[in-house]
């Protein structure tokens, strides 16, 4: 069976999420309108589209920051918890768009935030610090600086690091290369490529195509809060229409 068609109900344990007509409306703007996907354990799944398609608003809804309705919503085996503080308990864990670190707080206090979720002892926590400072140098360096003096590219690092302590069984990257240079880019991609290398599944909202199609196993292709495209990575970077609306390839 293809990777992304929806499998029979025995196959289950390899899905990690399966969304069914997902619709959010902020008054009478329908921005995301009957969205169905799913992720399965161990993948990179992108979503990617043009600005107001419904991304950043699909990631807020799965994490019941934004008020959404399903027709199906599973996460785990389970249903999808229905507030923010349960989502986060269940595993289901959102490193949002622009970061939003706690400035003032120092690099390490900011990671082992992160870490209540399993509310785990302290050397274990130790153990994930030090997984999050071999995937990202800089912020041992950096482990008793204040958060809001880092650069953007060592607070995304931060953000990403702080989401990887609760040892998420799904993580929801919200465009991670925003803002970043692109030697910095180069170095966020690396990141995501090690992460992918310890199984951790992700689903990745990016604006920046180029960088979604690096990363991911399979691409979802979002616009006017409807799926317009979905495959794997190699057949939509192919696709003529995605090549010329978003690679600028005629």
């Amino acid at each position: 069976m293809p990777k992304d068609e929806p499998g029979p109900p025995g196959d289950s344990a390899a899905r990690v999420l399966t969304v069914r007509g997902l619709r959010v409306a902020f008054g009478k703007a329908q921005v995301l309108d009957g969205v169905d996907l799913h992720v399965d354990r161990g993948e990179c799944l992108a979503v990617v589209g043009p600005n107001g398609a419904g991304k950043t608003t699909l990631l807020r809804a799965l994490s019941r920051l934004n008020a959404g309705s399903f027709e199906q919503a599973e996460f785990d085996g389970r249903p999808l918890p229905g507030s923010p503080y349960d989502v986060v308990m269940a595993g289901l864990v959102h490193c949002p768009e622009r970061r939003r670190l706690f400035p003032g707080l120092s690099v390490r206090d900011n990671l082992e935030l992160g870490a209540r979720r399993l509310r785990k002892a302290a050397d274990s926590r130790a153990e994930d610090l030090d997984r999050v400072f071999t995937l990202f140098p800089k912020l041992k360096e950096r482990a008793g600086q204040s958060a809001g003096t880092l650069s953007g590219g060592e607070q995304q690092q931060c953000a990403i690091g702080r989401s990887l302590m609760g040892r998420p069984t799904l993580l929801l990257l919200d465009e991670p290369t925003l803002g970043l240079s692109v030697g910095v880019k180069e170095a966020i991609v690396a990141s995501i490529q090690a992460i992918q290398d310890t199984g951790t599944t992700m689903l990745l909202v990016e604006q920046d195509v180029n960088f979604a199609f690096r990363c991911a196993e399979r691409v979802v292709v979002l616009e006017h809060g409807q799926v317009a495209r979905e495959g794997a990575t190699a057949q939509i970077a192919a696709d003529p229409y995605v090549k010329q609306a978003y690679l600028g390839v005629a």
